[in-house]
């Protein structure tokens, strides 16, 4: 699509974006919801390893956001472009977020601990490419 001019670059980083989040939330409609435990504990590992693959394509796709999560491009004009992708990202955890709290309110029995330690791997994993929400959990 780049070689044939059809989308500018700003385009293309929007379509990259709605298409990744069309496909993460059917990823995310298959995980049963009758048990919150099984629900949540799915839905963070779902949400670790897909959004991190989203966030590492991004990357590999369009390296001149070079400072993507920063959303900061000083006076470059693609302020917008670059926060585009932080905003996405940024909806997606506290979205994720709400679903912790909506399952954590249904009951999780005792398992409250295996969960924490989930959610802080998730977000250590996050750390790495500087969107650590761990501090929001």
């Amino acid at each position: 699509l780049r070689r044939m001019n059809v989308f500018s670059e700003t385009e293309l980083k929007l379509k990259f974006i709605q298409s990744r989040d069309y496909w993460l939330q059917s990823v995310l409609t298959t995980i049963p919801k009758n048990d919150p435990y099984l629900h949540i504990s799915k839905t963070i590992e779902a949400c670790r390893v897909h959004l991190f693959d989203i966030v590492t394509q991004y990357k590999a796709i369009f390296p001149d956001d070079d400072s993507i999560l920063a959303g900061i491009h000083g006076n470059t004009g693609k302020q917008s472009e670059g926060t585009l992708f932080c905003g996405w990202l940024n909806s997606k955890i506290w979205q994720f977020l709400r679903l912790l709290e909506t399952d954590l309110r249904r009951g999780v029995g005792g398992r409250i601990d295996s969960l924490l330690s989930q959610c802080m791997y998730f977000g250590l994993s996050f750390s790495r490419v500087g969107a650590d929400f761990r501090s929001l959990i």
